[in-house]
């Protein structure tokens, strides 16, 4: 006779299902990983492993449908381009702001205005180096009034900043 414990049936693709969403269902509720595994009568680290692939199975369910939504509104926005460019190109007016709003919202859509890694490296440099000139200032007094070489890096860092605040 066939044993029919919950480890038994999770042994098959189906049944290791059900366990993933029931698992997924538990730790929703608040349950911890050592209780979803006593009621589903599995190890803690195969309940843990039973949540996370269940919660990789919801994502990629919901990057499925987020790609979906966003090629039917490129869709729409492809079909409204189609009906007022024509109109736009003749200069009409309310055909040529409807076009950019087109436009816009394409964009964004694409990623296309989104930050440029290399402007935010800059900033984030700019802020850094704009963080440290008071820290050493302040270290250099603390220590010795008189050394050179503090001087000379908080100098150097205070260029340096200079030179981020030209470049952005």
């Amino acid at each position: 006779m066939g044993d029919e414990s919950p480890k038994a049936q999770g042994t098959t693709p189906r049944g290791s299902r059900e366990r993933e969403r029931k698992a997924f269902e538990f730790r929703k509720a608040g349950a911890s990983y050592a209780s979803i595994g006593q009621q589903l009568g599995i190890s803690e680290s195969s309940a843990r492993r039973c949540v996370h692939t269940a919660m990789e199975h919801v994502r990629k369910i919901e990057g499925e449908q987020i790609r979906f939504i966003k090629d039917l509104e490129l869709e729409r926005l492809d079909s409204l381009t189609l009906g007022v460019y024509p109109l736009a190109k003749k200069g009409e007016a309310n055909a040529v702001d409807a076009m950019l709003k087109i436009m816009v919202r394409r964009s964004k859509y694409l990623g296309l205005d989104a930050p440029r890694p290399e402007k935010i490296e800059v900033q984030f440099a700019h802020n850094l180096i704009k963080a440290l000139v008071p820290i050493i200032h302040r270290y250099m007094h603390r220590l010795n009034a008189s050394n050179d070489l503090f001087l000379e890096m908080a100098e150097e860092l205070g260029k340096a900043a200079d030179a981020v605040d030209e470049y952005s």
